[in-house]
């Protein structure tokens, strides 16, 4: 009984252990299918993950900053034309960004990286090329427009958005409004008519002869003309310039702004200037009227000439001839500047002269009229009314400037020998034109002393009296 005992539980263990085996088998089938599915699943990304690989693995290629979203075009662009690393570094590229891989996996990626170094390098670098010509191209400045060739007599300025070019001689008559640069090229002569015209030019001259020839400029009767060029500099260094001699005439108004840095109002290179009349004004920042290169002489005829520059308000490599006019010359309060400056000397025949300076005076080297010159101890401040009074308290001249001075050329036909008398202040009741009181009665202010002189005799055609 013992031992059948014994074979039952016998039998009974081995099919409890046969049915635990049968559910162990199972149990391990069931999970060895699962393994498989979710290595089937590793190896098979879906297309989110392979399009977040392509981008990752395009990132290590090209070394940019991984961004949450998708680089573009532009900014791969942008990336490989910074101008400290315009091309890939193709070391970088080749070295293996994730170390968690096995050996067979980086060594298949290297060489992947290899077979497309050279296919993306080419590609970036046609970028670019491409984009650096982009940016030559909006970084060039604009080349400027050819001048527009005029042939008609009659020219109105308004009809014009560009640079204009007269290149045959004869006479032409200008009206109305230009921002650019009128140019004359002609094989003698060549007259400009300003009849009410204004010619702002931004780049260069306002009129600029670039030939040998010579400009005539002659002011329209009754007519207002103003003529200004750029803050630039250029090859022109005048707001009126010309290779040729230069002629100014007429009756009518002119105001001139030469605005060039180291610019001139009215400019010539090796040739002369010539002003027969018309009431003109020059602002300059430096020399007002300027011959240049070997110079030139600067005549002035006739007219109303008044100049107020940075620079000297009329200099010449020549010489300078004063005949007559009514001249009003203020040169620049900075540096060494004087009002009349020319290398062989310059001569007074006739006309009203008012030169102020600062510390530079030279005597002309002839005048055919009485002609004071004053170098006071301290200087003139700026809109201070300036008197000349003879002994029987006639004015001479008496005159307002809107700089500051220290010398004074008086230069008249007022002037006979005897005493004169210099105030500065007090009250002139006439009318003031161009710096100069017409008419009117003068109020004394205080009397300028001049190394304690308070009296300055005329007894030459050229006196002169310089402070210490």
């Amino acid at each position: 009984m013992i031992i059948k005992t014994n074979k039952k539980k016998t039998i009974v263990i081995i099919v409890f252990l046969c049915i635990v085996i049968i559910f162990c088998v199972i149990a391990l089938v069931l999970k060895q299918g699962q393994n498989s599915k979710e290595n089937s699943e590793k190896e098979e990304p879906t297309i989110i993950e392979k399009n977040d690989e392509n981008k990752e693995e395009h990132n290590n290629e090209n070394e940019e900053i991984i961004l949450p979203e998708e680089p573009t075009i532009d900014n791969n662009n942008q990336e490989n034309n910074k101008p400290e690393q315009e091309t890939p570094v193709e070391n970088e590229n080749n070295t293996p960004q994730n170390n968690t891989g096995n050996n067979s996996s980086n060594s298949n990626n290297n060489t992947s990286n290899n077979n497309s170094s050279n296919s993306n390098n080419n590609n970036n670098n046609s970028n670019n090329e491409n984009q650096n010509t982009d940016n030559e191209n909006t970084t060039k400045p604009e080349e400027p427009s050819l001048p527009i060739e005029v042939t008609s007599t009659n020219i109105n300025l308004n009809n014009y958005d560009s640079d204009i070019i007269i290149k045959k001689d004869g006479t032409y008559t200008l009206s109305g409004t230009l921002k650019y640069t009128v140019y004359v090229k002609g094989d003698s002569k060549i007259t400009l008519n300003l009849n009410g015209a204004t010619i702002k030019s931004k780049t260069d001259s306002s009129i600029a002869n670039i030939d040998t020839n010579e400009l005539i400029i002659n002011l329209n009767k009754g007519t207002n003309n103003t003529l200004s060029d750029g803050i630039v500099e250029s090859e022109h260094d005048g707001c009126i310039f010309s290779y040729g001699k230069i002629t100014i005439g007429g009756t009518g108004n002119l105001t001139v702004y030469g605005n060039q840095v180291d610019g001139e109002g009215i400019a010539t290179k090796n040739s002369k200037i010539t002003i027969n009349d018309g009431n003109i004004k020059i602002y300059s920042a430096d020399d007002g009227i300027n011959t240049g290169g070997i110079g030139g002489t600067v005549s002035i005829n006739g007219g109303n000439l008044f100049v107020q520059a940075g620079g000297d308000a009329i200099d010449s490599n020549q010489n300078i001839v004063i005949n007559n006019g009514v001249i009003m010359l203020i040169g620049g309060s900075s540096g060494v500047n004087s009002s009349l400056d020319a290398d062989d000397g310059y001569e007074i025949n006739g006309g009203t002269i008012i030169a102020l300076g600062t510390e530079q005076i030279v005597l002309p080297i002839s005048a055919k009229q009485n002609t004071l010159l004053l170098g006071l101890n301290n200087s003139i401040e700026s809109n201070t009314l300036v008197t000349l009074m003879d002994s029987e308290d006639n004015v001479i001249t008496s005159f307002k400037a809107n700089d500051s001075f220290k010398t004074i050329i008086i230069s008249s036909d007022k002037l006979t020998n005897g005493k004169y008398y210099l105030y500065s202040g007090g009250i002139n009741n006439g009318t003031l034109i161009n710096g100069v009181y017409k008419d009117g009665t003068y109020t004394k202010g205080n009397q300028i002393l001049i190394d304690n002189m308070n009296e300055f005799i005329i007894d030459n055609n050229i006196t002169s009296y310089i402070g210490s």
